[in-house]
């Protein structure tokens, strides 16, 4: 992750291992949430959800990528079901 490389100095990225444990940062911390495949392999998608929410600054967005043919497993309903970014 080399921001700085393209002179964006006000971009700082964070890798975690647990979407739904992010007691780490604060209510309002990011503009931006990624998930690369993530959340398929949460044990609970919904609190993992949540605490995404609980992150995410007012007006922030939240970009999370699926498979192209989406597996029937919960995350992938809930994002189905809530897709609203």
């Amino acid at each position: 992750l080399h921001f700085r490389k393209h002179s964006l100095l006000n971009v700082t990225a964070r890798l975690v291992p647990s979407m739904a444990d992010l007691d780490m940062f604060a209510d309002g911390s990011f503009d931006l949430v990624a998930s690369v495949y993530g959340l398929a392999h949460a044990e609970d998608p919904q609190v993992a959800i949540n605490e995404i929410h609980r992150v995410l600054k007012p007006g922030g967005s939240f970009l999370v990528s699926v498979w192209v043919n989406v597996p029937a497993d919960p995350a992938s309903d809930i994002i189905l079901r809530h897709s609203c970014v």
